[in-house]
């Protein structure tokens, strides 16, 4: 009984030890087939990432060219030459440009044809992108109308503007002066007795907000030093990552630049530390010491030798003939002299 029992003990152990191994090459196999899948998986979004960044670029490139006007009337029965004249009225009467019509490429209205009283906005393609910012910059002319200009935006970027404004409205009612410019929507911390009266009137306006009430170049010139700027990547569809900037962080921010400035400045003097105490600026300081030395030794013979040419003294000889005839008298006595003598 017992042998019996210890091999029944036994062979439950190799059940085991299989069991555990066989056990363990699933785990393994499964494992591998799952890190596969997140491989393939990745790869697959880099090339839909990719893909994305494509078609991205090539609707801002076909709409970098094209503004949107809306506000133009729209009758029931409008053709095509109407729409011509009204585009030809806009941007050479009231806003004098002068745009000729072979600058246009295509326009049309957006959206199908309804009975409702509301005028489609018409889509404008322009030839060169130059004169499409042109446009954009001279859309303040229309300020006081019903009629604005604004890029031609993708879904996401409508999306991202609709926020903004709605922010915006919000910002408004609280008594802040808010409009957007570009990208981004700016706030300047005023109170609510401190609004004008044009705030109030555009806080309690409903409907659609105008582009060029919102980003008025009026607002250039006004007080930047209590601003707080809120910007919105449009680059990034679907998400939305707003940074703001108050005056406490604007103070922090200024101590952090002085630091970094502080810290810059000390490494410039350890660089210029450094390069003194290197063996080439060593060298280099030896050789303008001894080029100093030679041109100082120059100048010091150059003056030496002024001096001595200026020290020189002339003697002026006179030609006498009576000083030559007593020499010759002088020279014929002493040979007389000399002849007695020897006699």
């Amino acid at each position: 009984m017992e042998n019996a029992i210890m091999e029944i003990v036994e062979e439950m152990k190799k059940l085991r030890t299989d069991f555990n191994a066989e056990q363990q090459e699933t785990r393994k196999l499964i494992e591998e087939k799952f890190s596969k899948d997140q491989e393939e998986k990745a790869e697959i979004n880099g090339k839909i990432e990719k893909q994305d960044g494509r078609i991205y670029k090539l609707e801002n490139g076909t709409r970098k060219r094209n503004v949107i006007v809306y506000g133009l009337t729209e009758e029931t029965h409008e053709n095509f030459n109407d729409l011509k004249q009204k585009i030809d009225w806009l941007f050479n009467t009231k806003m004098e440009m002068g745009i000729k019509r072979e600058e246009i490429d295509e326009f049309f209205r957006l959206g199908k044809k309804n009975d409702s009283k509301r005028n489609r906005p018409i889509i404008v393609k322009m030839i060169s992108s130059w004169r499409k910012t042109e446009i954009m910059m001279n859309k303040r002319k229309l300020k006081g109308t019903m009629i604005f200009i604004e890029n031609d935006m993708n879904e996401e970027e409508m999306k991202e503007k609709r926020n903004m404004v709605t922010e915006m409205k919000d910002l408004k009612s609280k008594g802040h002066d808010a409009y957007i410019r570009g990208k981004s929507l700016i706030v300047n911390n005023v109170s609510e007795a401190g609004t004008s009266n044009n705030a109030r009137e555009k806080n309690n306006t409903t409907g659609n907000i105008r582009d060029d009430e919102a980003t008025t170049e009026e607002q250039d010139g006004s007080n930047i030093g209590n601003t707080t700027i809120y910007q919105t990547p449009l680059n990034t569809p679907g998400k939305r990552n707003v940074s703001q900037r108050s005056p406490e962080k604007n103070t922090e921010f200024k101590l952090v630049e002085k630091i970094e400035n502080a810290i810059k400045k000390k490494k410039i003097v350890q660089l210029q530390r450094n390069r003194s105490s290197s063996e080439g600026q060593k060298t280099l300081d030896s050789m303008i010491f001894r080029r100093q030395e030679i041109n100082s030794k120059s100048k010091i013979d150059d003056q030496k030798n002024d001096s001595e040419n200026k020290n020189i003294g002339y003697a002026s000889f006179v030609y006498d003939p009576s000083e030559k005839e007593d020499n010759e008298n002088n020279k014929v006595q002493e040979q007389t002299t000399e002849q007695t003598g020897q006699k």
